[in-house]
């Protein structure tokens, strides 16, 4: 019999003694993260080429979904970067109906993994694939985001890596002194908030505090005849047949009629939608790891999943674009003082609030000022420190498979990058594959015999180091001839956060040590 589990988080936090002073808690998180996750969903849809309403309707609705079906108590849903880079060629090629059927699909497909309990597959998904994607749509939504940073005039501006870049440099004489004044002083002003010697602006979200400061020097800049490009003068939208300028101050209309329903057509869109599908659930599943660690809580998967599926599958019926875990906005959401889910769903609801109350203001917010929010994102996507250690380790395996995947998602899309690093990391991995790799525990010890792999970690040790109940366990690696970048990952996961306070030791051969200290936080102190 399938078993079908949803809304297990707000059910958990709710049946342990939820009370007024955890929702005051939940009711100024979900205030701070509602700042800023307004300027970040249309900043992201208007990466995508949507008008901002897409997003915003999105961080209304598939947010309050996702927190009140998932698994996670202070996971955040909503528009994320790194689907900038999967749904911008769609929007392109298939337009709104292309896009919205796409989020529909795959929807649906995340909503069977949460049945079938699929979500513990995701796992096998190597670290090095995940950061190579990660860095490749970093660098795609940058390039991006300099039409709008630097108030390029362009009439047409998609395609590859290579002919945006193309676009921007055959262009480059369009570029607008005042809209990239507005954007520069907006990314410092972001990058460099915590300086401001004003402690009452310092308590602001830095990208709130920023793109409150720029707008309101855009709005003096346009009164005294400078050209700056805002919401109100890109966007716009039809009401009773009349072209209004800027996004609409009401609820999302109904969009389950631009579905498409053309079985041809269905099937072409059917890569975008397992894409989609996988991305969604994989981000959620990372977030609301995450979390945990930066919460002491324990995510429900299959309640996740079906969380984030439902919510992406309602969000496509009223205007709103793929959605995910933030992992952003979940750990601004926890550093707020999160409890529960409720925190995600007020959230939403002052999300909307703001959306029907101060349209017109929104309205002027800078273009470039937005811009600047992405750009700031996609520099923090960009583990520099983490790529440089991982290409020096001398895990050739791992190295050759994050260039291969940040090179083909950057200048290609993110499945042939993704499907590129994993045949690259099966290949390279194929000795690996055939040692035989074993696991025993003797008394407090947990010996690992062979060659550890993203294929068989969670096989020979998670599930017998989650079985272990002694006050303090030592991990034997000295029988380790081979261990690759995501079980190293795996093994300071499982002991910066076990549950059971367990003291735990590592014993390694020197290489394996080194490795392992270079790649992780451990001290020092857990080696013997």
């Amino acid at each position: 019999m399938v078993k079908i589990e949803f809304g297990t988080a707000l059910i958990k936090s709710l049946k342990s003694g939820y009370n007024l002073k955890d929702f005051k808690s939940d009711a100024i998180s979900g205030l701070v993260v509602s700042l800023v996750s307004l300027p970040l969903a249309m900043a992201l849809a208007i990466a995508v080429g949507l008008n901002p309403s897409y997003g915003v309707y999105t961080a209304m609705v598939a947010g309050f979904f996702a927190a009140l079906l998932g698994g996670s108590k202070t996971q955040v849903s909503g528009p994320t970067a790194a689907f900038v880079a999967i749904l911008a060629p769609i929007y392109t090629k298939y337009g709104i109906e292309g896009l919205i059927t796409s989020q529909f699909m795959a929807g649906i497909i995340v909503i069977f993994m949460s049945v079938f309990r699929l979500g513990k597959y995701m796992k096998y998904m190597p670290h090095s694939i995940v950061l190579g994607f990660t860095t490749g749509i970093a660098i795609v939504i940058f390039v991006i985001s300099l039409k709008d940073f630097l108030g390029f005039n362009l009439p047409k501006f998609d395609g590859y890596l290579y002919y945006r870049l193309k676009t921007l440099l055959s262009n480059i004489n369009t570029i607008s002194l005042a809209d990239m004044t507005i954007g520069l002083t907006t990314l410092l002003l972001i990058r460099f908030w915590h300086r401001i010697p004003f402690i009452v602006l310092q308590k602001l979200p830095s990208i709130v505090g920023a793109i409150f400061i720029t707008s309101i020097i855009s709005y003096i800049a346009i009164k005294n005849g400078y050209d700056i490009k805002t919401i109100e003068s890109t966007f716009s939208f039809i009401e009773n047949g009349i072209k209004i300028s800027g996004i609409p101050n009401k609820l999302p209309d109904f969009s389950g009629n631009l579905i498409i329903t053309d079985s041809n057509m269905i099937v072409q869109l059917l890569p975008s939608a397992f894409m989609i599908a996988l991305l969604a659930s994989l981000e959620s599943l990372l977030s609301a790891r995450m979390a945990d660690s930066l919460a002491g809580t324990k995510h429900d998967s299959n309640s996740e999943l079906f969380g984030i599926g439902f919510a992406n599958f309602i969000s496509s019926l009223f205007q709103g674009m793929p959605a995910t875990g933030a992992i952003a906005r979940t750990a601004t959401n926890i550093k707020s003082g999160a409890k529960s889910p409720i925190s995600s769903m007020i959230c939403s609801l002052l999300v909307t609030l703001y959306v029907l109350t101060f349209a017109h203001i929104i309205d002027d917010i800078p273009m470039a000022a937005l811009s600047a929010v992405l750009i700031n994102t996609a520099i923090n996507m960009i583990e520099i420190k983490e790529i440089k250690t991982v290409l020096k380790s001398g895990l050739k395996e791992d190295s050759i498979a994050l260039i291969v995947t940040i090179v083909l998602t950057a200048t290609t899309d993110m499945i042939i990058g993704v499907a590129s690093g994993m045949a690259t990391i099966l290949l390279l991995n194929l000795k690996h594959f055939k040692e035989k790799s074993y696991s025993k525990i003797e008394g407090q010890t947990l010996q690992l015999t062979g060659d550890l792999t993203f294929s068989n970690f969670d096989n020979i040790f998670t599930s017998k180091f989650t079985n272990l109940n002694q006050s303090n366990i030592t991990i034997d690696l000295s029988n380790i001839g081979y261990i690759d970048l995501s079980s190293i990952k795996q093994v300071e996961y499982c002991i910066e956060n076990n549950e059971k306070n367990i003291n735990i030791k590592v014993k390694a051969k020197d290489k394996i040590k080194k490795l392992i200290e270079g790649l992780t936080n451990l001290s020092k102190e857990r080696f013997i």
